[in-house]
């Protein structure tokens, strides 16, 4: 970061916070308010990213004090839990990493599972983010292609990166559940969607195996050589398939991971541009707010809006589109 400011000769300023974006009063400019005194500025960038605030649904209060709860956010490693069973809300990539860790450290797991994307960590002898390059994935305008707009990928880096499969996670011990509905009588509600859920992300996996089979054959790609990507998982228990609730306390769950993402939090931004949920109103992140722009939001163009490796593309047109104003 020091070598980047360096070689575009940025006025940084380090450790400043940032406490409020307002209108200037008599003046088109906006005034940026911090810990170290107020900046004026014509054109303002927010580009805090998108994971402010933990996501944990209301009802959570509700569970019993003698539980543990924590979100992703905060979760470490086993030792900060409780001996006891494990319920983890959230079936991303950090739910399944979390879950996968938690069963080898030997607790009982049980792994609310909502829509996800079953996505091979390797194939053909490449990462799954280059395929995700070389189709265009990254990058693909996400109003002209819905089906992936609230694409959830579940991958792993662990021990150099492997496959993720929930069905085998049930072969493994851990007992998979539908999405959390809510809370009553100290049972956990569930919904009877989860073969449903698993179906979602096999077809997934299916229509992006096509996808990258195309793609080798139209580029002449070798065979691969490591083993073929099993499509074949165990089938569930039937208990597993018909659960519509779980005895927190008759289960032995001392401890509940919310995997449940994340909100937005832009209360210091204090101009009208936003809807009732705080989400910022804009186009590509350019805010009706003359000179208000936003860079680094989940799905702002593309799903590498929010990445580092992808952000720069939105950058870029932000830049081009600061100097025409």
């Amino acid at each position: 970061m020091e070598l980047y400011a360096a070689l575009i000769n940025a006025p940084l300023r380090c450790g400043v916070r940032v406490v409020a974006v307002r209108q200037a009063p008599g003046s088109n400019r906006l005034l940026v308010d911090t810990e170290q005194g107020t900046l004026e500025a014509v054109n303002v960038v927010v580009a805090t990213g998108p994971f402010h605030s933990p996501l944990i649904p209301p009802f959570s209060t509700s569970i019993p004090a003698h539980v543990f709860q924590i979100h992703s956010r905060d979760y470490r490693n086993p030792g900060q839990l409780p001996p006891g069973a494990v319920l983890i809300v959230g079936s991303g990539a950090s739910g399944c990493q979390i879950a996968e860790e938690l069963n080898h450290a030997g607790h009982k797991v049980y792994l609310s599972v909502g829509h996800f994307h079953k996505t091979p960590r390797r194939y053909r002898g490449r990462d799954v983010y280059w395929w995700f390059e070389v189709l265009g994935f990254w990058r693909l305008p996400l109003e002209l292609h819905p089906e992936i707009r609230n694409a959830r990928f579940v991958v792993t880096g662990v021990r150099g990166g492997h496959e993720i499969d929930l069905r085998r996670f049930a072969a493994d011990g851990m007992t998979l559940l539908g999405r959390v509905r809510g809370l009553a009588d100290g049972k956990l509600l569930l919904a009877d969607d989860l073969e449903e859920s698993l179906a979602q992300g096999d077809a997934w996996f299916g229509s992006l195996k096509i996808r990258m089979d195309e793609y080798a054959e139209k580029n002449g790609m070798p065979a691969a050589e490591e083993r073929p990507v099993d499509e074949l998982a165990p089938a569930l228990p039937s208990w597993s398939r018909s659960m519509t609730e779980l005895d927190l306390r008759g289960s032995g769950v001392t401890s509940v991971i919310w995997c449940s993402g994340f909100r937005y939090d832009f209360a210091w931004v204090q101009l009208p541009v936003f809807n009732e949920a705080g989400e910022p109103l804009h186009r590509r992140g350019v805010t009706q707010w003359p000179g208000l722009y936003f860079l680094g939001l989940r799905r702002t163009h593309s799903l590498s809006s929010a990445l580092l490796a992808g952000v720069g593309t939105d950058a870029a047109f932000l830049a081009e589109h600061i100097a025409a104003r």
